[in-house]
């Protein structure tokens, strides 16, 4: 009987499990290790239930082991924005692994492994185990990774434009899953140009514009550079080219400068399709009415690198033929013209009657009128450039003929300052223009010899420029009373500042003296030019300022005009009438006489 203890202590040992493996009251669990066997089942062998290896008692279900603590045995060190990878799960538990996020940097997929990282900040993830056959569920402790800003997809210009032309623009859109700013460079700034919100792309030449996109680094992912995208910038068809100063109409023997307006810089002219009543001279732009009839012109503009050629609609004028007066009344001996604004011409004593610019749309008003030396014609010359013939006059060139736009256009290749005034070279065959920042332009013969602008500027706005005796000289004049010399011009004089500004002067016929006048009439004479007289006091005034002074042929005497037309005489000048008390569709701005 020495095996008894051993037998007694199996039994008791036998009794304490039986104990232990009896149902709780009402039967709802069964303990093995602390873990509730309501989640899952155990299997069965031969009709008991086994735990572990162990049968139970009677074939009733086993209650399930506890498993080993999941947790994630690939657990990365670190992920990024976009990025995923799947869990593994490392358990002794039979039932199914599976992980979940506890944080909004990552969420799992439908699978309960794939992880994908959502925000940059700590993806905390918890493993866990169900319950299987042989094991209960289990839950493993929160594990963590890092997770940085992610790489975006390569940014792109999503919107590359077809068909652009020269001056057309676009805002690029990038396409990318960067949530930074985005923005465009161009590798071919003198085709395409970015704008300061880094998205406007300009066309400014033709050729290959080439666009790189970006984004920068934001808060879920960092920056990036995208490929070169390119596309090609052609030419600009221009606006339709249309000549704005067609006439209402025209007569035999008459003339016009024709100005052409188009949003091409290229060089203008106009041709006629009735060269049997209108021509046009070497220039391109001066049309010549040879005939009665209907003249019809056609606007043209030359390619230049930007812009394709282009040719307007034909326009059409009539020309009507010259009517002889009945009687022809005695010449007079000495005349005067006084020229409006609107380019009217208004004829008093011997001056002829030439042709004028009244009711012609005018793109600058006319500024001056310039009689050939025998009186047989005149030039009009307008604010920008524009030079109109009539009579024995020839044309010779214009501001607008030099590809220059008007002062204050806003288009390139504009003039500094608008022409204020034009004057003969002493044998018709050339002629000055001065603008009123002292600029001066020689046309013909006529030989430049210097201006304010070269000299480093002038004393106040100029107001005329005169020939010398010599034609290798001539004075400016500004309406701050100064006289400026260039070429071989002497100084004679100048009265400085007054309580009128200056408002035009006049050479005396033999070019060795001057007349100056200011807006309240007062006369100053220098060189071989005699004072005759001032307008008298209360005559002119602020809003009627004397405005032009003109001389006799012999220089015995001059005339003073005021805005309004009344015209007074000094000297031999006679008083041949005026314009006083009539209405003017523009002021007198100008007057010469013979």
């Amino acid at each position: 009987m020495k095996d008894a203890p051993k037998a007694l202590a199996v039994a008791a040992l036998t009794a304490l499990v039986v104990w232990f493996l009896m149902p709780a009251a009402g039967g709802a669990f069964n303990h093995v290790l602390g873990v509730d066997s309501t989640v899952g089942s155990c299997s069965t062998v031969g009709g008991q239930s086994t735990v572990g290896g162990q049968s139970t008692v009677g074939g009733e279900p086993s209650v399930c082991g506890t498993p080993t603590t999941p947790f994630i045995s690939n657990l990365p060190t670190s992920g990024a924005v976009g990025t995923s990878f799947t869990a593994a799960v490392s358990t002794n538990g039979d039932g199914t692994k599976f992980v979940t996020a506890n944080s909004a940097e990552c969420t799992v997929g439908a699978d309960g492994l794939t992880v994908t990282y959502t925000a940059v900040g700590m993806c905390s993830l918890t493993a866990h185990v169900s319950a299987g056959n042989t094991f209960g569920a289990a839950d493993g402790q929160p594990q963590g990774v890092p997770v940085d800003p992610g790489t975006p997809s390569s940014p792109a210009v999503t919107n590359i434009p077809s068909g652009a032309l020269i001056g057309g623009s676009f805002t690029a859109a990038v396409g990318t899953t960067g949530d930074g700013t985005k923005s465009v460079s161009s590798s071919t700034t003198a085709v395409c140009t970015v704008g300061a919100n880094g998205l406007a792309v300009s066309f400014v030449g033709t050729g290959t514009c080439t666009l790189t996109a970006h984004v920068a680094a934001g808060v879920e992912f960092s920056s990036a550079t995208g490929s070169a995208q390119s596309f090609t910038v052609a030419k600009a068809t221009p606006t339709a080219p249309h000549i704005t100063d067609i006439p209402s109409s025209a007569s035999v023997g008459g003339s016009f400068v024709a100005q052409v307006s188009t949003s091409s810089n290229g060089t203008t002219s106009v041709a006629s399709d009735t060269t049997g009543v209108c021509t046009v001279g070497g220039d391109g732009h001066t049309v010549n009415d040879a005939s009665s009839g209907i003249c019809t012109l056609v606007a043209s503009v030359a390619a230049t690198a930007d812009d394709n050629a282009a040719s307007g609609s034909p326009q059409s004028f009539s020309v009507s033929p010259v009517t002889s007066p009945a009687t022809t009344p005695p010449t007079p001996t000495h005349g005067y013209w006084l020229v409006g604004s609107d380019g009217g011409i208004f004829t008093f004593g011997s001056a002829g009657f030439h042709g004028s610019m009244g009711g012609t749309i005018l793109q600058r008003p006319v500024v001056g009128i310039v009689p050939t030396g025998d009186r047989g014609g005149y030039w009009l010359v307008g604010s920008d450039g524009g030079v109109f013939s009539f009579g024995d006059t020839q044309f010779l060139g214009s501001i607008p003929g030099l590809n220059l736009h008007p002062a204050g256009s806003g288009q390139p290749n504009s003039l500094d300052a608008p022409i204020v005034g034009m004057v003969p070279s002493h044998d018709d065959e050339g002629y000055f223009m001065v603008a009123a920042d002292g600029g001066v332009f020689a046309f013909g013969d006529a030989k430049f010899a210097g201006s304010c602008p070269g000299i480093g500027g002038c004393a106040g706005p100029a107001v005329a420029v005169m020939p010398d005796a010599t034609g290798n000289g001539y004075w400016l004049i500004t309406k701050s009373g100064s006289v400026y010399t260039f070429g071989d011009a002497p100084y004679l004089g100048a009265p400085g500042a007054q309580s009128s500004s200056i408002t035009s002067a006049t050479a005396t016929p033999d070019g060795k003296g001057y007349w100056i006048l200011d807006g309240n009439g007062q006369v100053f004479a220098y060189g071989d030019a005699t004072n005759l007289g001032n307008v008298p006091g209360g005559a002119t005034g602020v809003l009627n300022p004397a405005t032009a002074i003109f001389s006799t042929s012999d220089g015995a005497g001059y005339w003073v005009a005021d805005a309004l037309g009344k015209v007074f005489t000094f000297g031999d000048a006679p008083g041949a009438g005026d314009m006083s008390g009539t209405h003017l569709n523009g002021p007198i701005i100008a007057a010469s006489g013979s």
